[in-house]
């Protein structure tokens, strides 16, 4: 559990969250944005608030929350004036 929680807790540093695919005790994504020696803090659809490290592995289980670095999906936001940019370069499709 320790490198993908650390490479969590690195990567969350207030201008990112994380995508998170939970298997195990919970089938469920959500998004972290903060996260701790002892626990994730969660912006979920559902009742989840916070993951506990200690209830959480990385190895296939099903009464603990199975974390894995495959379905971890990185967002960071990239100053204040963030866009979306077309590549096709044509002006009469809407931007984002």
């Amino acid at each position: 559990m320790t490198p993908i929680w650390s490479a969590l807790q690195e990567a969350l540093d207030g201008s990112s969250v994380a995508i998170l695919g939970l298997a195990g005790r919970h089938h469920h994504w959500t998004v972290a944005y903060q996260v701790s020696d002892r626990q994730m803090r969660l912006q979920d659809s559902g009742k989840l608030k916070v993951l506990l490290r200690s209830r959480c592995t990385s190895a296939a289980a099903e009464r603990r929350d199975v974390l894995s670095p495959e379905n971890v999906i990185l967002l960071r936001r990239s100053g204040t004036n963030a866009s979306v940019h077309d590549d096709a370069g044509d002006p009469s499709r809407p931007r984002l």
